[in-house]
C-alpha cells in the first residue's frame, strides 16, 4: 500500500534516502518521489527539465507504515505521516486511496516520471487534440500557457486541492522519442 510522507518543499530527496535507509521498513518497500518533465525556452530553443511533481511529498510503498510513524518521532527533520488518526482502537494510519492512486500512476511511467504531453493547436490557437498525461484530464485544465509550455490542472488529492504541472511539447518543437505522435 502506498503511503504519504510530507516534508518541507526542497527536502524531499534528503528525506526520502533518510527513510528508505530504515532498517525497520520491510526490504520490499519503496520509497519514492514523482518528478515531471516541464519545459523551459532557453537560447531560442525549448529545452526539458525535470522538478518534483508533487512539492513536499514523498511515497512510500510498505506493508508497515507503523515503523515510518516510529521513525518520525526520532528525526530531526520535519516530516509527517499523512493519514495518521488516533481513535478508541489505537492508531489508525490510512493508505493513499485507490482513486488518488490510480489518479498518480495515471500520470507516471514505471520510473515515476510524468512526460511532457504533445498539444496540437489549431487556427484560432485552441487545443486541438492532447497525447500523454494531460489528455484525460483535458477537462480540469485551470490555466492554460502555450508560450511557457504548461497547463496546470487542479485536482482533489490527499485531503486538500492540488494544482499540477503538466509540461507541454508542440508539434512544431523537435520530436521526441518518448512522445506518440497521432496521424494527422
Amino acid at each position: 500500500m502506498w503511503y504519504v510522507v510530507q516534508t518541507r518543499t526542497g527536502e524531499e530527496e534528503k528525506i526520502k534516502q533518510i527513510i528508505g535507509k530504515l532498517k525497520s521498513l520491510d526490504k520490499d518497500a519503496v520509497c519514492f518521489t514523482p518528478t515531471y518533465e516541464g519545459v523551459k525556452r532557453s537560447g531560442g530553443k525549448n529545452r526539458i527539465y525535470l522538478a518534483t511533481l508533487f512539492p513536499g511529498y514523498i511515497f512510500v510503498d510498505t506493508k508497515h507504515p507503523e515503523k515510518i510513524l516510529d521513525a518520525q518521532s526520532k528525526m530531526t527533520e520535519f516530516i509527517k505521516l499523512l493519514g495518521v488518526e488516533n481513535n478508541e482502537e489505537g492508531i489508525v494510519i490510512t493508505p493513499v486511496s485507490n482513486e488518488e492512486k490510480k489518479f498518480i500512476k495515471s500520470l507516471i511511467d514505471d520510473d515515476y516520471l510524468m512526460h511532457v504531453s504533445l498539444v496540437k493547436l489549431n487556427e484560432k490557437h485552441k487545443i486541438e487534440s492532447i497525447v500523454g498525461p494531460l489528455e484525460q484530464y483535458w477537462d480540469k485544465i485551470v490555466k492554460m500557457e502555450y508560450r511557457k509550455r504548461r497547463a496546470i490542472v487542479e485536482t482533489e488529492i490527499f485531503g486538500h486541492k492540488h494544482r499540477i504541472l503538466f509540461g507541454l511539447w508542440g508539434y512544431e518543437d523537435p520530436a521526441r522519442d518518448n512522445i506518440f505522435v497521432q496521424n494527422s
